[in-house]
């Protein structure tokens, strides 16, 4: 019960100072215009394993509902890209769609929609406008997969259900889940739900034969390098009785005005090593767990300042046998990958914080307080 108290208290004092962070990034005013996409770009996919062609595209967002309430999550900077909490207009949605939706290729057959936050939470974007929106995209008869992202919770029956009178096309919707550990969602990501919830929308899904793909988070400020790579697989292995499509591994980037950033500014994070993802890709089929993994690219609607990463001389080995890899879902193809080093990151792997994860947020929050006074 003590421990319960604790952990409650520290992840109260994280989401105040979360908020702190925002607020700063509020200040910074910029000229944005709400009728025109963050940007998009093209990438492979693979399907039975032939390579098609899908375009990502971000929307001008309002900015994730959670910011506004508990501060968001801690290593994500996607904030600074939106609105940040002044609502767009609905037709300035349905301009940004209309500006792309006639442009795509001709040899396009998904749509990946982000608006860094959630497309079924109506602080963000009205359902209705979504709804006209996949009626747009429901129109080309080259698209034959949409994928949207949302929060777990702002997934519901009902919704699903005027989706799929919208349109048949195959669907997916792309939530955070980031990891199976409740622990480290709340204190380490600063992202609380229940996994029975998420186990809900699962079983709603597939009753309207929609794929939902769990985006897991490696390596969130406060984790190890090994502590990050078994919590990884603890994820995956817990994912792994619902028979998903896929999930899709988000490698770390680090971003200004996010926890991340200050740690890694201060020398007290690293993004995960590319080493590391090879060991978890390993550890994967050496556990017979079957769920395909998708690597995701490090790209997204805002600059990073520093990315997963191994050394000069091998990163470009290992952005090839990623490709490989999401293709063939075989982590051999990294074994030819021989470099110096691997010797660096095998210490880095094996360091260890003996301090409790409560204890590691709270003394960093100590700090804070030192500095900014309480919050």
């Amino acid at each position: 019960m003590k421990c319960v108290h604790a952990l409650n208290l520290t992840q109260a004092r994280l989401q105040r100072y979360m908020k702190v962070l925002r607020k700063q990034a509020r200040e910074r005013k910029e000229i944005l215009l709400n009728c025109e996409i963050i940007k998009s770009e093209y990438r492979d996919y693979y399907e039975n394993n032939e390579k098609k062609k899908r375009i990502v595209v971000f929307l001008r967002g309002s900015g994730c509902s959670r910011v506004e309430s508990v501060g968001g999550c801690t290593f994500c900077g996607f904030y600074n890209a939106t609105n940040k909490g002044e609502k767009i207009k609905d037709e300035d949605y349905i301009l940004q769609i209309k500006s792309i939706i006639d442009k795509w290729d001709s040899d396009t057959t998904k749509i990946c929609l982000y608006n860094d936050g959630s497309l079924l939470c109506d602080k963000e974007m009205s359902f209705l406008t979504l709804i006209e929106i996949l009626k747009l995209i429901d129109g080309d008869e080259n698209i034959t997969s949409i994928t949207i992202e949302s929060k777990i919770e702002d997934i519901s029956e009902i919704k699903l259900q005027e989706i799929r009178k919208i349109t048949k096309k195959n669907l997916e919707i792309a939530v955070g889940f980031e990891s199976a550990n409740f622990v480290v969602r709340d204190l380490c990501i600063n992202k609380s739900f229940e996994n029975a919830v998420f186990e809900k929308v699962c079983k709603i899904a597939q009753k309207y034969t929609v794929d939902i793909i769990p985006l897991t988070m490696l390596k969130p400020p406060f984790l190890t390098e090994k502590e990050a790579a078994e919590d990884f697989i603890n994820s995956l292995r817990y994912l792994e009785k619902f028979h998903l499509r896929r999930v899709d591994i988000e490698l770390p980037t680090v971003e200004i005005d996010t926890l991340s950033f200050e740690l890694w500014e201060s020398g007290r994070y690293k993004p995960a090593s590319l080493w590391t993802l090879v060991y978890i890709l390993h550890e994967k089929e050496r556990l017979k767990l079957n769920t395909p993994l998708y690597v995701s690219p490090m790209e997204y609607s805002v600059d990073a300042y520093d990315k997963s990463f191994s050394c000069d001389k091998c990163f470009q080995d290992f952005a090839d046998r990623i490709l490989q890899y999401n293709k063939l879902q075989d982590s051999r193809v990294f074994d030819d990958i021989k470099c110096e080093c691997k010797e660096k990151w095998l210490k880095d792997f094996n360091e260890v914080d003996k301090r409790d994860i409560v204890v590691r947020v709270a003394s960093y929050l100590n700090e804070k307080e030192a500095e900014y006074g309480e919050f």
